[in-house]
């Protein structure tokens, strides 16, 4: 089987696609800017357009490539949907907790509703819901969120990574440590609970620092004020890095002492899976009410702690810091959960599975005709990109005018 993916949030299929072995896998993702293009392998492939037009007419020269197609991202449906391949979606974040087609959405961790689309625009990303062959979600807590929205052809995969570069044997980078280190890799901000982890710092009685990347999400107003307020206020332990480049993670985690993951969904994850599976003890809120099916038998999380509460958290730092055999012993049991639920064996054997299932189901018979397809990109570019992206190309690409993204 030939696969396309688009979008791969969290690096996962290209670390997935190392491991096939009945099918293979082209990867390409949306244009990045600044920092976050750390974040993807030197290999990544990417759009030279932000425009759907640009992206629909590059997937239609190529789609007869390809069997199936796997989607990550609103963003990538909705290319695939428009350019006529019959898709698997796949849920790894927000993008299903709050989904577009929903009025009046709310993330927990923010103080107000997200900006709501126009109903044309609710119906279509509706549309694109309801016409996926099959909705993936990467953990129990988003397949529970998937449910809601709907009822048949849903799955629940892990997220993995690949142990060859991710294990305890890799060469450590030369970075000074004169006390106990923490390194902190993930995006900060609300949504990974950066202000939770901000309370708990200072309760700490041990005396360590935290090496945090200084990448801050700042996707509305609200959010930015209160990053803004973050970093006026950030703890005396912390000490600010730049983003690390993805080939260089593996030697980042093996240099620190421990990981302090995210505090705030009670979900683990990419860093926290990546630092599990380098023998790293992480310190990542873990909600224990979360079950996971292996084998037929459920079990729960070995991440501590197994709430956010800001002095637990300092708890557990401070145990971390202070006692070796507990540092040992926490890494092992994580290490063992992850091995359990996130095998890239495992996952990929599920991953082959289901796209051999769903081929099958494939009809491959046009979505639109070409005027209807033109029509509604030219609608879609409207509505997106006039209303929206002129307003944001600032933050969102830097200070490119529009005309020059496009």
């Amino acid at each position: 089987m030939k696969v396309l993916v688009l979008g791969d949030v969290a690096n996962n299929f290209n670390d997935i696609r190392k491991f096939l072995k009945k099918s293979k896998m082209k990867l390409i993702n949306f244009p990045r800017k600044g920092e976050s293009l750390r974040t993807y392998s030197d290999e990544s492939e990417f759009f030279d357009s932000i425009r759907i037009s640009k992206q629909v007419e590059k997937i239609s020269q190529i789609k007869n490539d390809f069997d199936i197609c796997v989607v990550n991202s609103w963003a990538g449906a909705r290319v695939v949907y428009l350019a006529g391949l019959e898709y698997i979606t796949y849920f790894i974040g927000d993008d299903i907790r709050t989904p577009p087609f929903l009025k009046n959405r709310r993330q927990k961790y923010l103080n107000q509703s997200l900006p709501n689309l126009n109903i044309i625009e609710r119906l279509f990303y509706k549309k694109i819901l309801d016409e996926a062959i099959c909705c993936v979600a990467s953990s129990q807590e988003l397949f529970d969120e998937l449910k809601k929205h709907r009822k048949k052809n849903i799955k629940k995969i892990e997220l993995t990574r690949d142990v060859n570069n991710y294990n305890e044997n890799v060469k450590p980078m030369d970075i000074t440590k004169e006390k106990f280190t923490f390194f902190c890799p993930h995006r900060n901000g609300p949504e990974k609970g950066t202000d939770i982890i901000w309370k708990a710092l200072p309760l700490c009685k041990t005396d360590f620092q935290v090496l945090m990347v200084d990448w801050f999400d700042r996707r509305n107003e609200n959010e930015s004020k209160m990053v803004d307020e973050l970093i006026k206020n950030k703890p005396k332990q912390v000490k600010f890095i730049p983003v690390v480049k993805k080939e260089d993670m593996p030697r980042m985690y093996k240099s620190a002492d421990a990981v302090i993951g995210q505090m705030q969904i009670g979900y683990h994850g990419a860093t926290e899976l990546e630092a599990a599976f380098c023998k790293k003890p992480v310190v990542h809120y873990s909600d224990p009410k979360i079950k996971y099916l292996i084998e037929n038998k459920e079990i729960t999380t070995e991440f501590l702690p197994q709430n956010n509460d800001p002095l637990e958290i300092a708890k557990i730092i401070d145990k971390v810091v202070e006692s070796k055999e507990f540092r040992i012993n926490l890494m092992e049991k994580e290490f063992e959960f992850v091995n359990k639920i996130s095998s890239p064996y495992k996952v990929v054997k599920e991953w082959e599975d289901l796209i051999e299932e769903y081929s099958k189901k494939l009809n491959h018979k046009p979505r639109f005709n070409f005027s209807l397809t033109k029509c509604l990109i030219l609608v879609l570019e409207k509505f997106y990109y006039n209303k929206k992206m002129e307003k944001k190309n600032i933050n969102a690409f830097g200070k490119k005018s529009y005309e020059e993204l496009t």
